[in-house]
């Protein structure tokens, strides 16, 4: 009997456990109504506030197609049942900030913030992952009614990684014409930003300030010259390495925790600056690796000599200039300018990639950096190339090649025939069709071809 008794309590505790109740999917929509159930695409919420209030780990919720005020997620999940919100080309506009995140565990993707009054995205929360994001003319309140920017006092940034932030992954995001800094990584902890297109900012693209543990990779940061984001005349530094006094904004006791910084596989275009540094509390970089970049214009790679600077690596970069030595700077194996294969455009990325007789070829140091911007594999046993790219069709590549075999069919959005369909072919498409098209349509090919 003992044994009949305990076989129906652990069935009955089963059945009711939390832990293996069915995860939830609601969905909002502007032409919604709370009233109605939010189980289905036809049934949907009509506010974000009313589908959040549902959630419990595990669940998704879905913002579909249109138009939304500003949008801020406090719930959390669990680090085996994250929150999943998906925006299915929803965009928010207005708002003292666009889309706000303080929530823990998170998956967010699909959404286009634009038109906030200072920070497009901030995020403050912990354990999140976030992609697909467009956050474009956002930090309107230093945006002058002719659309120049500069106009007031204000500083927010497009996608904003703030203090409270950790673990956190920023990939597959456009960040553009923001009258402040356009990705800003300030005081977060553990950060991993890939695959992101910067460009025609104030001031900065791409912004690493007093930050630890901090990762910019495959990331593209470029200037077009368009004058209303200038500052002081000039063009936007593409990266910007920042330690910032932040005991004289606030209480947090922050101090200077700049250190452990890698940036690697990206390319900078055109901007007045390409890798540069500013310090307020003059301590110093401890830690970083700069690697394996292409930088064309701008002054090369300057960071700053300070006396707190350890074990700074700048190795294998194609520098756009000079690169400054100092106190902790370790300089190996870069050069400062090579040859293409064809003329260096940024709405074709893989333009970047230099000639198979450049001196970038072969010439680079093993550092362990295993891939290129696109992924493809570096030689780790003998000499990668230099800059952001390996130059696989070069015949005296570094090791024998495989005989060749018949080259498979392009995928379909395939449009640059790398054998992926990613933001690099949806960028094309902008380039060569306009811009009907949003990540709606990149994750609807996603969906059906394959990633």
């Amino acid at each position: 009997m003992k044994q009949i008794l305990t076989l129906l309590f652990l069935v009955s505790a089963s059945l009711f456990s939390p832990a293996l109740a069915q995860a939830a999917t609601y969905y909002i929509s502007p032409s919604g109504n709370d009233n109605n159930s939010g189980t289905t695409q036809i049934t949907p919420f009509k506010t974000a506030a009313k589908g959040l209030s549902l959630l419990k780990p595990g669940d998704t919720l879905y913002f579909l197609e249109g138009t939304y005020p500003p949008i801020k997620i406090s719930q959390s999940g669990t680090a085996t049942q994250p929150l999943t919100i998906i925006g299915q080309n929803a965009t928010t506009v207005g708002g003292h900030f666009g889309f706000q995140v303080t929530g823990n565990y998170l998956k967010i993707q699909g959404f286009t913030v634009t038109e906030a009054v200072s920070h497009g995205v901030h995020i403050t929360g912990k354990n999140i992952e976030i992609s697909n994001i467009i956050a474009r003319n956002n930090v309107t309140e230093n945006r002058g009614s002719n659309g120049v920017c500069g106009s007031s006092s204000g500083w927010g940034s497009g996608f904003s990684i703030k203090l409270g932030a950790e673990n956190i992954v920023a990939k597959d995001s456009q960040i553009y014409h923001n009258c402040g800094e356009g990705l800003a990584i300030t005081r977060g902890i553990n950060v991993r930003a890939s695959n992101m297109v910067v460009y025609d900012n104030f001031s900065v693209n791409i912004y690493p300030d007093n930050t630890k543990n901090t990762t910019i990779e495959n990331s593209l940061s470029y200037c077009t010259g368009d004058s209303r984001f200038n500052r002081n005349g000039t063009t936007a530094t593409a990266f910007l390495v920042g330690e910032e006094d932040y005991a004289k904004w606030d209480n947090s006791g922050w101090g200077a925790q700049l250190e452990n910084l890698t940036i690697i596989n990206n390319i900078a275009h055109g901007c007045y600056r390409t890798i540069s540094s500013y310090s307020e509390l003059q301590s110093g970089l401890r830690g970083a690796l700069i690697a394996h970049n292409t930088l064309i214009g701008g002054n090369g790679i300057n960071i700053f000599s300070l006396p707190g600077n350890r074990d700074i690596k700048i190795y294998n970069n194609i520098s756009g200039g000079t690169i400054k030595t100092g106190t902790g700077i370790i300089i190996a194996n870069n050069i400062n300018t090579t040859t293409y294969a064809t003329t260096p455009n940024p709405n074709n990325p893989l333009s970047f990639i230099p000639a198979p007789t450049s001196s970038a070829v072969n010439t680079g140091q093993s550092i362990g950096v295993s891939t290129d911007y696109r992924g493809v594999s570096r030689p780790q046993e003998s000499a990668p190339d230099i800059g952001a790219f390996e130059v696989i069709n070069n015949t005296s590549l570094h090791s024998p090649s495989p005989s060749p075999s018949p080259s498979p069919s392009p995928k379909p959005g395939d449009l640059n025939n790398d054998g992926k369909v990613n933001l690099l072919d949806f960028n094309l498409l902008i380039s060569n069709f306009g811009n009907p098209y949003t990540l709606f349509d990149y994750n609807t090919v996603v969906a059906n071809f394959g990633k």
